[in-house]
């Protein structure tokens, strides 16, 4: 952590990239992968046929990521996503460390003698924390992900919604479509999607509002905002113009 820590610093003016950002918002499906790879670590662990190198490539893996990810991000000034990297690298910690005691308990490494045995109660009692810390891991995590697949199927909808307008304009294509989040101290703030449209002519302002309006709302609740940045592109054929009457109008 302290080396991609002075890294961030040092290069201070290379943008975050996105493999970074990947590890700032873990979900469920993160802390499913994280049971798996202590699971397999554990079992290679446990068995001759299998090479104790997996258990030092599982956890590696698993915990460089997201504490590098996170050294770079404070180092930038983004506090926020580098406590979104600590929460993914503490969530594999507390997963891998479960994973790792359920599958020795099943192989039979239990610490007493085959006589006295090790009931499941006793295995759970002596794992409490960690079987607690999972069943709160999982709840805010659950609630991420239902939050990330919302926000795709917004940004889907937004996308179809869009096109289908933009197609009824002869001529016209709709390029991209980004989404941006601007906060604001006195509500949920404002999401502003981006469009860049190519045509022969732009759409006028009120077009715009009508192609707003029809947008599905923020999943987050915040207010919604279309903005159009539009590209004027001819196109030419052995016959001269093409589109050169088209409007931009919606049906």
């Amino acid at each position: 952590m302290t080396t991609a820590f002075i890294i961030g610093l040092w290069h201070s003016d290379i943008p975050v990239t996105d493999e970074i950002v990947a590890r700032t918002s873990p979900n469920l499906m993160d802390l499913m992968v994280a049971l798996a790879g202590g699971a397999a670590g554990a079992y290679a662990s446990t068995s001759p046929r299998l090479s104790a190198a997996l258990v030092g490539v599982a956890i590696a893996t698993a915990l460089v990521p997201p504490l590098s990810s996170a050294s770079v991000l404070i180092a930038h000034g983004e506090t926020g996503l580098g406590l979104g990297a600590l929460l993914l690298a503490f969530t594999n910690m507390v997963a891998i460390q479960f994973a790792f005691s359920s599958v020795l308990w099943l192989t039979g490494f239990r610490r007493l003698s085959h006589a006295s045995g090790l009931s499941v109660l006793t295995f759970l009692r002596r794992n409490a924390v960690s079987l607690g810390i999972l069943l709160l891991l999982s709840i805010v995590l659950t609630a991420s992900l239902h939050r990330a697949i919302a926000q795709q199927l917004f940004e889907t909808a937004v996308r179809t919604a869009l096109g289908q307008v933009v197609d009824h304009s002869t001529g016209s294509h709709l390029a991209e479509v980004r989404f941006d989040t601007v906060p604001s101290s006195a509500g949920p703030g404002t999401t502003i999607v981006r469009a860049v449209v190519r045509g022969p002519l732009p759409p006028s302002a009120s077009q715009v509002a009508a192609m707003e309006a029809q947008l599905p709302a923020a999943p987050d609740g915040t207010a919604l905002e279309l903005r159009v940045r539009f590209v004027e592109t001819t196109v030419i054929s052995r016959d001269g113009r093409l589109y050169k009457d088209a409007g931009f109008r919606l049906d």
